[in-house]
Formats: C-alpha cells, structure tokens, sequence
C-alpha cells in the first residue's frame, strides 16, 4: 500500500515537472528532449539522492545548489555557477587560454564559433 502511493507520489512530481520540461523546449529554452522521461529521471534522481541525507536529520549545506547544478545540467543547461564561466566565453579578449580550464567539445565549440 504504501509503495503505491509512493509511485502516485512520484507519477504526480513527474507530470508536473514534464509539463515544465515541455513548455521550456517549445519557448526555445531547452534543448529537444524527451519531457516525461527527463522528468520521470529528474524525479528519481532527486529523490534518491534526499534518502541519505533526510535519513541522517542533519542539514546538508551544500545539497540543494548541487542538486540545483545536477538539474539543470541534466536538461541541457549550464548549471547556475557555470552561466559566469559562459559569460565570460561571450566576451572573449583574444587570449589564449585552453590551459585555464578542463577540455569540453561544446565550450571548445561555441569558442572557435566566436573566433
């Protein structure tokens, strides 16, 4: 009984947040994917990773902006420390620094584009 209404729980949170997911991709602020399976992902991934630190009764400082990060790194955008790092790629001074941070295709993209 209650495994049930965990999963009405858990449908209820992915539908809402499906719907959200949907709407962002028809404004053009996400990428094309498949809404209720980000969602139905989201939602679990979350969830799971609340278990151990609501088991525990201890406040988890750091927990909610890394699963905000996790979020929306996982629907396609830059996580929210990530937006000053891809503001400075936009006003790029011509130097070069490929040393200064980890390789990534897709930054390594948008940086030739701007070049």
């Amino acid at each position: 009984m209650v495994d049930a209404e965990r999963l009405v729980f858990r449908q209820a949170f992915r539908d809402l947040i499906a719907a959200q997911i949907a709407d962002a991709i028809a404004d053009g602020r996400l990428p094309d994917q498949p809404a209720l399976l980000t969602a139905a992902a989201l939602v679990g991934a979350v969830g799971e990773a609340l278990v151990g630190p609501l088991a525990a009764g201890e406040p988890a400082d750091d927990l909610i902006p890394a699963l905000t990060a996790f979020a929306l790194r996982a629907l396609g955008g830059p996580a929210e420390d990530d937006t000053d790092q891809d503001d400075a790629d936009l006003h790029d001074t011509g130097e070069d620094d490929t040393d200064a941070r980890p390789a990534d295709p897709a930054r390594g993209a948008r940086h030739a584009a701007h070049a």
